[in-house]
């Protein structure tokens, strides 16, 4: 992927990610706060489509650059939390709303506990965006992979010189 898609593709991906961390944030408040008048317009306008977006915007990613989807553990954990959120926004939120345009009084508690569930799924993927943990899903075959060796043997990194101690020295 040239370099200027790739920066366009991850700036909408990053975009699209914070807006939906913090609508899931605003749905939250406002619901928890009795105003569940707003909640629809958010969940319907917003929530959704930037989701969607998100989802989009990281496959793209994954597959035109090095982190790949399924190569390392943290990309396919952020996969399935996304799709995660987009699953339980469309079949578990989306009618719970609507339950709440409807006057349904337990829709209310509905709409909180599944985008607490959400809102933690996506702060996990933005921590695990932040730390790229190598050691997550790891499969034997990269465990005993040479961390230095690459595919290829021009851009393999040559072994840092030996360091040489005080005792050596005298």
């Amino acid at each position: 992927m040239p370099r200027t898609v790739r920066q366009t593709v991850t700036a909408v991906h990053i975009v699209s990610s914070v807006g939906l961390l913090g609508v899931a944030g605003a749905v939250g408040v406002l619901a928890a706060a009795g105003q569940a008048h707003a909640v629809p317009t958010l969940v319907h306008t917003l929530a959704i489509p930037l989701a969607l977006l998100g989802l989009l915007t990281g496959v793209l990613l994954g597959l035109g650059t090095r982190w790949g989807l399924f190569r390392h553990g943290w990309v396919s954990a952020k996969l399935v939390a996304l799709v995660g959120v987009l699953v339980i926004g469309v079949v578990g939120v989306r009618p719970a709303v609507d339950g709440l345009r409807a006057g349904d009084a337990g829709a209310l508690t509905t709409v909180i506990v599944l985008n607490a569930t959400q809102l933690a799924a996506l702060l996990v993927a933005t921590v695990l965006s932040v730390t790229k943990p190598r050691t997550l899903f790891r499969s034997r075959h990269l465990a005993t992979r040479d961390p230095t060796a690459t595919t290829s043997p021009s851009t393999r990194r040559a072994a840092p010189p030996p360091t040489t101690t005080q005792q050596e020295v005298r």
